[in-house]
């Protein structure tokens, strides 16, 4: 006999629509909770980088319609293009009249796949290192990758989020963050960090140009006019010596002040590198006793003139003049000779606008530092005509000059490379801390001048004399007073 097939128990028809309706609503939930935990992040980053852009775009609108601007946008970036194009935070400069357009960096071929490969394997243990916790290995690892493969977003981002975490370095990590953002500007991460870094790094070197106004007006309040001369004098030595040192000049500071002083020549020195120290020492006489004081803008012609001191002795077929022929210089290719004279007048027009004088002075000198050598105007002494025309406007705006050491070669050449890839800010900080350093060294020699008057000239504390006029007490002979000391009083 045939069984039938017991029906399975059903469910009471009661429960359905509540646990089906349970179930639904469990679902829009889960699915509610997802869709934040996935897309807040997202909706943040392109929040702010929407804001980001919008501050770039709002300034480029700003612009007016002529060859030279000032776009100002919230960092110090250089980026340089072809055809003699250059722009950055302080300046756009075209060889067209036309509005300024947003530029892009020169674009930079990346290394062989073994180098890039070998730059993700010392990537790979320099995390491990860091989980591991040695620190030290992993920097080295991060910085033989970078060295390896200079344009691999990742390995920049990471190292810049070491530096951060582990020394503090925000400065640093901006810059790599900086680099990563620029070699791929889908890198959210790396977007995400600068965005919090780029206000830090702002308020660091803010700091750094408030400490040096600070140190001016000790300066001044300190002064000592016959020590100050003497240190004048020395500085003025140091400038020329180490401004031809920087060049290749073999001559020692006691072998150049011997020329200058004394005009005799070094046994063994080559007669280009006597002449390089008598142009630069005219160059320096003709800043000091006519530029500095005169009254007037900076024109073209004092460039030029400078120029012309500068390689008069060795070259006065070139000098004063602008090249007519192109060069190259390591890895930058100046613009073509063609475009040189309207690019100077633009550069000249921009130092003198408005907005050139609303910078903070080492700023703008730093800049038209770079400017300059970054043009190439001159077939030779570029660089020495960039130094003079920096320290010109340092000092019309109450600063003494820079001194750029020959020890310090390497980091200026760097900086100065750092600012043709595209960020000049580590060269606006290089001549901060040159002028640091050179108004720490005033201020001691204006201490030890007011040492030694106090030791030779004692004063009188008031205090203790408050009726009297303080004059330095001098002993001389006097009859009615049988040759005591005679103190002038009120």
């Amino acid at each position: 006999m045939h069984k039938m097939p017991k029906p399975s128990p059903a469910r009471p028809p009661s429960s359905w629509p509540f646990i089906s309706s349970g179930r639904l609503i469990f679902s829009v939930f889960f699915a509610f909770v997802f869709a934040l935990c996935t897309y807040s992040p997202f909706l943040i980053w392109a929040e702010r980088s929407e804001l980001l852009v919008s501050r770039v775009d709002t300034e480029l609108a700003k612009v007016p319609e002529k060859t030279v601007s000032r776009l100002i946008v919230h960092n110090y970036e250089a980026q340089p293009t072809t055809g003699g194009t250059f722009q950055t935070e302080f300046g756009v400069f075209m060889t067209s009249g036309t509005a300024p357009t947003k530029c892009k960096l020169p674009e930079v071929s990346p290394p062989p796949a073994d180098l890039r490969k070998e730059a993700m394997s010392a990537f790979n243990v320099a995390l491990t290192m860091e989980t591991l916790g040695k620190l030290e290995k992993a920097s080295r690892l991060f910085q033989h990758a970078v060295a390896l493969d200079p344009s691999n977003s990742e390995i920049l981002t990471e190292y810049g989020t070491f530096l951060e975490t582990h020394h503090a370095d925000i400065v640093q990590a901006d810059t790599l963050y900086l680099k990563a953002v620029y070699a791929d500007p889908g890198n959210h991460r790396a977007l995400t960090l600068r965005v919090r870094t780029q206000p830090l790094v702002e308020e660091i070197d803010q700091q750094a140009f408030d400490r040096i106004d600070q140190m001016m007006l000790e300066f001044y309040s300190k002064s000592h006019e016959t020590m100050m001369l003497k240190k004048q004098k020395r500085a003025f030595m140091w400038q020329l010596h180490h401004s031809v040192a920087i060049e290749g000049n073999t001559f020692t500071f006691e072998e150049t002040k011997s020329v200058i002083e004394k005009r005799l020549a070094i046994a063994g020195k080559s007669i280009m590198e006597h002449n390089e120290i008598l142009g630069m020492d005219a160059a320096l006489n003709f800043l000091n006793d006519t530029l500095v004081s005169r009254i007037g803008p900076v024109s073209l012609t004092d460039i030029l003139d400078m120029h012309l001191r500068i390689l008069g002795f060795n070259d006065p077929v070139h000098a004063g003049k602008f090249r007519k022929t192109q060069v190259y210089i390591s890895d930058h290719v100046p613009p073509d000779a063609s475009e040189v004279p309207q690019l100077m007048t633009e550069l000249i027009e921009w130092m003198n606008s408005e907005d050139a004088s609303q910078m903070h002075p080492i700023k703008l000198a730093t800049l038209a530092h770079y400017f300059l050598v970054h043009i190439h105007p001159f077939v030779d002494g570029n660089g020495r005509v960039g130094r003079l025309l920096m320290n010109l406007i340092l000092m019309r705006s109450g600063f003494p000059p820079v001194v750029i050491r020959v020890t310090e070669r390497k980091l200026y050449y760097q900086c100065l490379k750092d600012a043709n890839a595209g960020d000049i800010r580590p060269f606006v900080r290089f001549i901060s801390q040159c002028m640091e350093m050179t108004l720490s060294e005033y201020l001691f020699s204006a201490s030890d001048a007011e040492m030694f008057t106090r030791s030779r000239f004692p004063i009188l504390p008031s205090e203790q004399h408050s009726d009297t006029i303080l004059l330095p007490a001098v002993s001389f002979s006097d009859k009615n007073h049988g040759g005591a000391d005679v103190i002038i009083s009120a």
